[in-house]
C-alpha cells in the first residue's frame, strides 16, 4: 500500500513517541535487573569492581532518562529517526555492559547464580518484545548483547548442564527476535491503518467544512437575493392593489384582474424559491393554537376552486367539526401546496379534502384521481426541483418546490406525512393532526370583518423609495393618515416638529447604515414614551437576522406583504383604539 511522505513521517514520529514512552516504564526494570545481579555477584566479585560496574551501568541508565526527558521536551527539533537511533545506541551499550558482567563476576559452577541470571536475562529479552514493539531494531540492540555473552559463558565451561543451558538460550534468541519482528510488524500495520483512517477523517471533515461553507454561502446569497427581490416585488403588488381600488372602468378593471393573477403566480414561484432557504436555515417558531378545521379548509379550498374549474375537475371539501392544535399558517401552506399539486396532476375526476379518524388518530387527507406515482419514485417527489411529469419544465407547473416545502413544514411541526399512490389510480396524501383537548374555540375577531381604517396614524419607514411609495399609496387609499420616511432621523425630526405620535409603526428590518427595524421601533417608542404597536417587514432569509427580529417580540412578516394580511393587522389595532 502506497504511503505518502507526510503520512510516513507521522507514522515514524508516532513510533518514536511510543518507544520513548515505554522506555520510561522500562527504566525501573533496569534497576531491578541490576539489583538482582548484585545479589548474584555479591559473594564472587571484587567489591571495588562491582562498584565501578554499578556506577557505569547507572550512569548509562541516567543517560537513558536524560535522553527521554529531552525527547519529550524537544521532539519536534530533530527528525524521528535521529531520536530512535540515539536510544538504540544507548540501549545497545547498556545491554552490553550488563551482558559482559557475566564474564567478570559469574562462576559457571554456581547453580544458584546461574538460575538468577538466566531468569532475569531471559525475562528481560522476551519482555523487550512488548517494550520495543514500535521499533524492532531496538529489540535487537537490547536482547542480543544482553543474553549472548551469558550464553557464550555457559558454553565455555565443562559442565554439560551449563552447556545445555547455553544452547537453549542461544536457541531462544532467534525465537525472541522472530516474535519481536512479528509484534513490530503488527504494530506498524495497525498504526498505518490508524493514520490512514485519520487522514480519511481529515479529508471527510475538510469536505464537510466545504459543504457547510457552500451551504452557508448559499444561505447568505439567498438572504441577499430575498431582500433585493422582495423590495420591488412588494412595491409592485401594493401598486397593483392600489390601482384595483381606484379603477372602475370595466376593461381596465379586467386588465388589472389579469395583472393581479399574473402577479399572484409570480409571487407563488418567488415565495417557493426563497422559502426553501428560510425553512432550511431560519429559526422557525411554531405558533400552535386551537383551530377549527372547517373554516380553515374552506378558505383554502375556495382559493383553489378557480384552478379546478379551469381544468374541468371537481374540488370538494367534506365537512368536519374537528378542532385541532396546530400552527395555522403552516397547516394552511401545507394544505394549499398539496391541493395545488393534486389539481396540477389530475386531468379528470377530482380532488377531495377530508378529515377522518383512524384508530384514535386524526388525519387530514388530500385525495386525487390523477396520474399517480410509482412506488420507487415516491420519495423523489419531496426533493427540490423534482417534477416527475414535467420534462419540458413548463413554468405553469411550478418549480418542483411545493412538496419539498410540505415535507419541511411537516418536519417542523413534528408530525407525519403518509403517501399512498399507484400509477393511473391517483394519490392520497395524509397528514396526522393533533386533536384539541377542548370543545371551545378561543374568542377571536372574524378575520373578514370590515373595519374602517379612516384616521389611523401610520408611520412607515423603509429605505427603498419604491417600496415606501407603494406602501404609502395603499395606506392612503384605505383611509390611513400615512407618514413615510426613509430614515429614523427623518422620522424623529418630523415627530418633534409636528408634535404627534403614531398609532402604528410599519418598519423595514434592514435599513441603511447600522439601523434595523427593532432599533427604530424602540427609538420611536422611547421618544413618544408609549408602547406603540408595530409591525416589522423583512425580505431577509438570513437565520441570524430573522432570529434577532423574532426575539424582539415585535410581530414579523416577510415581504412581499399580503395586502389582506396587512389590512387585518391594522384593523385589529383600529378596533383596539376605538
Amino acid at each position: 500500500m502506497f504511503i505518502d511522505a507526510d503520512l510516513e513521517a507521522k507514522i515514524e514520529k508516532k513510533k518514536a513517541e511510543t518507544l520513548y514512552r515505554k522506555n520510561q516504564l522500562g527504566l525501573p526494570g533496569v534497576f531491578i535487573l541490576v539489583l538482582a545481579l548484585l545479589f548474584a555477584y555479591k559473594d564472587y566479585g571484587t567489591p571495588s569492581h562491582l562498584v565501578v560496574w554499578v556506577v557505569a551501568v547507572l550512569t548509562m541508565a541516567l543517560g537513558h532518562w536524560l535522553l527521554t526527558q529531552k525527547f519529550f521536551k524537544d521532539k519536534g527539533v530533530l527528525p524521528a529517526h535521529v531520536w530512535v537511533h540515539s536510544l538504540s545506541a544507548l540501549s545497545f551499550v547498556l545491554a552490553l555492559m550488563i551482558g559482559l558482567s557475566t564474564w567478570l563476576f559469574y562462576i559457571p559452577e554456581n547453580l544458584q547464580q546461574t538460575f538468577i541470571i538466566a531468569v532475569f536475562f531471559i525475562g528481560s529479552m522476551f519482555g523487550s518484545i512488548i517494550f520495543a514493539a514500535s521499533y524492532f531494531p531496538i529489540h535487537v540492540a537490547w536482547s542480543v548483547p544482553l543474553v549472548l555473552p551469558f550464553a557464550l559463558q555457559l558454553l565455555s565451561g565443562n559442565n554439560e548442564q551449563m552447556i545445555l543451558g547455553g544452547l537453549l538460550i542461544i536457541a531462544g534468541i532467534p525465537i525472541a527476535l522472530i516474535l519481536g519482528w512479528m509484534m513490530a510488524k503488527e504494530y506498524a500495520t495497525a498504526l498505518q491503518l490508524r493514520f490512514e483512517k485519520d487522514v480519511l477523517l481529515e479529508h471527510l471533515q475538510a469536505q464537510k467544512d466545504l459543504a457547510e461553507k457552500a451551504n452557508k454561502d448559499k444561505t447568505q446569497f439567498l438572504a441577499a437575493a430575498s431582500h433585493d427581490l422582495r423590495q420591488p416585488h412588494q412595491a409592485l403588488g401594493l401598486f397593483v392593489e392600489a390601482l384595483d381600488h381606484m379603477e372602475t372602468e370595466p376593461k381596465k378593471k379586467e386588465i388589472l384582474s389579469k395583472t393581479k393573477q399574473a402577479f399572484k403566480a409570480m409571487s407563488s414561484l418567488l415565495d417557493q424559491l426563497l422559502d426553501i432557504s428560510k425553512l432550511d436555515s431560519a429559526d422557525i417558531q411554531v405558533d400552535k393554537q386551537v383551530v377549527a378545521l372547517q373554516p380553515l379548509l374552506h378558505q383554502v379550498v375556495m382559493e383553489h376552486m378557480g384552478e379546478a374549474d379551469q381544468k374541468g375537475i371537481e374540488l370538494r371539501l367534506r365537512a368536519t367539526q374537528a378542532l385541532v392544535f396546530v400552527d395555522v399558517s403552516m397547516l394552511t401552506r401545507i394544505v394549499s401546496n398539496l391541493i395545488t399539486n393534486a389539481i396540477r396532476y389530475t386531468q379528470e375526476g377530482g380532488v377531495l379534502v377530508a378529515v377522518r379518524r383512524r384508530e384514535g388518530e386524526l388525519w387530514l387527507d388530500i385525495i386525487d384521481t390523477g396520474c399517480g406515482i410509482a412506488k420507487d419514485k415516491q420519495q423523489d417527489i419531496f426533493k427540490e426541483f423534482t417534477q416527475l411529469n414535467n420534462p419540458e419544465r413548463d413554468r405553469e407547473k411550478g418549480l418542483g418546490l411545493g412538496l419539498a416545502i410540505v415535507q419541511r413544514l411537516v418536519n417542523i411541526l413534528q408530525t407525519q406525512l403518509v403517501l399512498e399512490s399507484k400509477p393511473n389510480q391517483g394519490s392520497r396524501f395524509s397528514i396526522k393532526l393533533e386533536p384539541a383537548d377542548t370543545t371551545e374555540l378561543p374568542q377571536t375577531q372574524a378575520i373578514n370583518q370590515v373595519v374602517s381604517l379612516q384616521g389611523l396614524k401610520v408611520v412607515v419607514i423603509d429605505d427603498d423609495s419604491i417600496a415606501l411609495e407603494s406602501m404609502r399609496t395603499l395606506l392612503n387609499i384605505w383611509g390611513c393618515s400615512t407618514y413615510s420616511f426613509s430614515t429614523l432621523q427623518a422620522c424623529l425630526a418630523e415627530l418633534k416638529t409636528a408634535s404627534f405620535c403614531p398609532d402604528v409603526l410599519v418598519v423595514d428590518y434592514r435599513l441603511r447604515g447600522h439601523d434595523n427595524g427593532v432599533q427604530v421601533v424602540q427609538a420611536i417608542r422611547q421618544h413618544c414614551q408609549q408602547d406603540i404597536r408595530a409591525l416589522i417587514m423583512t425580505g431577509d432569509t438570513d437565520p441570524e437576522r430573522i432570529k434577532e427580529a423574532s426575539e424582539s417580540g415585535i410581530p414579523l412578516t416577510h415581504k412581499p406583504v399580503n395586502p389582506d394580511d396587512l389590512k387585518v393587522f391594522l384593523a385589529k389595532i383600529q378596533r383596539q383604539l376605538s
